[in-house]
C-alpha cells in the first residue's frame, strides 16, 4: 500500500512538471514580426541585433563607405506577441538577411557630348577630376604677360556629370581616369627613323607638314635624327578640349623709323650711323583666346603710349664701287625648316622657322649694314641687316649677338648664335625678308 502511495506521489509530481513546462511554453511573449518586402519571415525578439547587423552589412557592401550604396529591400517590423518557440535563432536570422537583402551601388558618370568616359565612386571625385583639367590651362605659358585676367574659361564639348547605379567593377580610381584623359583618346603614330632619313623625307612621305612634326616633338632636335629614333607622327586628341579667354596687360616696345641719308664721302654699300633712334614704349592691353593652352586668336583692346620712339638716321654712301651686296642670299644658318611663312595658329608667320641646336652659327644672308641689335618683344634676340634697295633681313630667337648697331657685315659673316629667346617652342632662327618694310616669303631667296 506504501508503495502504490509513493508511486502515485511521483506521477502527480511528473504530471505537475509538464503542466508548467506546457503552461510556460505556451504563455505569449513580446516579439517582433519580421517582414521583408512584404514577405514575413518570421519573429525575432530583439529588433536592435537586427538594426545593427543590417548596418553592419551595409558596410560591408559599401566596403566600409568607400561608395556610396543604398538597400533596395524594404525591411518592417511589426510589434506583438506569440510563443516563445516561434522567436528565430540568430542563426536563421543571419542566414535570411543575407539571402534576401538587395543593394544598389551609386556612381558619378563623366559624360562628354553624350558619350560615357569614366564612373568614380563619388560626385567630388568628378567635379575635382573636371577642376583639374581646367586648372592646368588657367594660366597659358605662352602668355607673355605682367598681368593675368582669366575672362572666361570652359570646355569646348558638353560636358556633365551623370549619377547611375553600376556594378563595383565599373566604378574607377581618380589615377586611372587622369591617365586615360592625358594619353587621349586617338592612339599616338610612331615612326623609326631609317638610313637617309631627314625629316623633310618623314613630313613627305605622311603627307605631313614640318611644323606639324616639330609641335608632336617639342623634347626631340630635328635638325639631328639618329637611325632607329622614334619619331612622333601625331599628337593625340584630347578627350576634353579646354578653352580659355585670357586677357593680358604688357608693356611693348614701339621701334622707331630708320632713315638714310646720302653722302658722297662713303661708297655705295657703306653705313654709319648719325644718330640713335630710341625705342617707345606702349602698354597694350589684349584678349587672347587658347584652346589647351595653344594660342587661336587675340584681338588688341586697348593701347596707351607711355613714349613715343625717335627715329635713326642713318648715313649712307653715295659714291660709287663695287656693288657691296650680291643680290643673293646664302642660308642663314645651317638647320632644319620647322614652320614656313604664312598664316600659323590664326595669325601671320612673316618668316620661317629653321630647327638648330643652340649655338648654331647665325650669318647674314647677304652684305648689308646693321640696323638693329637688341631683344625685340616676341622676337628675342634679333638682328636687323639692310642691304640696300629697300631689302632688309630680321635674324631672332638668337641667344648671343655678335654684331652691333652700324656695323657693316659681308655676306655669310657671323652675326648671332640660335637660341630660344622670345616666343618660341624650342630653339631655331626665325628668319624674315623685307622688302619696302613690307614681310615677304623667304623661301625664294634661301635653300631649304
Amino acid at each position: 500500500m506504501e508503495q502504490l502511495k509513493k508511486f502515485k506521489w511521483h506521477i502527480a509530481a511528473i504530471a505537475f512538471v509538464l503542466v508548467v513546462v506546457y503552461t510556460l511554453s505556451t504563455t505569449p511573449v513580446e516579439a517582433y514580426k519580421f517582414i521583408i518586402d512584404g514577405e514575413e519571415v518570421g519573429f525575432i525578439s530583439d529588433k536592435a541585433y537586427v538594426e545593427t547587423l543590417l548596418k553592419t552589412m551595409d558596410l560591408e557592401y559599401s566596403d566600409n563607405e568607400n561608395y556610396e550604396v543604398s538597400q533596395t529591400t524594404e525591411v518592417l517590423f511589426e510589434k506583438g506577441l506569440i510563443s516563445e518557440k516561434e522567436i528565430l535563432t540568430q542563426e536563421t536570422i543571419d542566414y535570411t538577411l543575407r539571402s534576401k537583402l538587395q543593394y544598389e551601388l551609386t556612381g558619378y558618370t563623366i559624360v562628354i557630348d553624350g558619350e560615357p568616359f569614366y564612373t568614380l565612386k563619388s560626385n567630388e571625385e568628378a567635379e575635382m577630376i573636371l577642376d583639374r583639367i581646367k586648372v592646368q590651362y588657367a594660366s597659358p605659358e605662352n602668355a607673355e604677360d605682367t598681368e593675368n585676367e582669366i575672362k572666361d574659361i570652359r570646355f569646348l564639348e558638353n560636358v556633365e556629370i551623370v549619377t547611375v547605379n553600376p556594378e563595383k567593377d565599373d566604378i574607377s580610381t581618380m589615377d586611372t581616369v587622369w591617365e586615360a584623359y592625358e594619353l587621349g583618346k586617338q592612339e599616338l603614330q610612331t615612326y623609326k627613323v631609317a638610313q637617309g632619313d631627314t625629316t623633310w623625307d618623314i613630313a613627305n612621305r605622311f603627307n605631313m607638314s614640318i611644323e606639324d612634326i616639330a609641335q608632336a616633338n617639342v623634347e626631340k632636335d630635328l635638325t639631328r635624327i639618329q637611325i632607329g629614333q622614334i619619331i612622333n607622327l601625331n599628337l593625340p586628341k584630347a578627350w576634353i578640349n579646354v578653352r580659355s579667354t585670357v586677357v593680358t596687360e604688357n608693356e611693348q616696345p614701339m621701334l622707331g623709323l630708320t632713315y638714310y641719308e646720302k653722302t658722297d664721302s662713303m661708297y655705295v654699300g657703306e653705313h654709319k650711323l648719325k644718330t640713335q633712334g630710341e625705342d617707345g614704349l606702349k602698354v597694350v592691353e589684349l584678349e587672347s583666346v587658347y584652346v589647351n593652352g595653344i594660342l587661336q586668336e587675340e584681338r588688341i583692346l586697348s593701347e596707351l603710349v607711355i613714349t613715343e620712339p625717335t627715329n635713326t638716321v642713318m648715313l649712307s654712301g653715295s659714291k660709287w664701287r663695287e656693288v657691296a651686296s650680291t643680290g643673293e642670299f646664302n642660308n642663314p644658318t645651317n638647320g632644319v625648316l620647322t614652320s614656313r611663312f604664312g598664316s600659323r595658329w590664326g595669325r601671320m608667320h612673316e618668316g620661317i622657322d629653321i630647327g638648330a641646336p643652340v649655338g648654331t652659327a647665325i650669318r647674314a644672308a647677304d652684305a648689308g649694314v646693321v640696323t638693329a641689335s637688341k631683344y625685340i618683344s616676341g622676337y628675342g634676340n634679333t638682328v636687323i641687316v639692310d642691304h640696300g634697295g629697300g631689302i632688309t633681313t630680321l635674324y631672332g630667337h638668337a641667344s648671343t649677338l655678335k654684331v652691333v648697331v652700324g656695323q657693316t657685315v659681308q655676306k655669310n659673316e657671323l652675326i648671332a648664335l640660335v637660341g630660344r629667346t622670345g616666343s618660341t617652342t624650342g630653339s631655331c632662327l626665325h628668319f624674315e625678308v623685307r622688302k619696302n618694310g613690307v614681310a615677304i616669303d623667304p623661301l625664294p631667296y634661301v635653300n631649304y
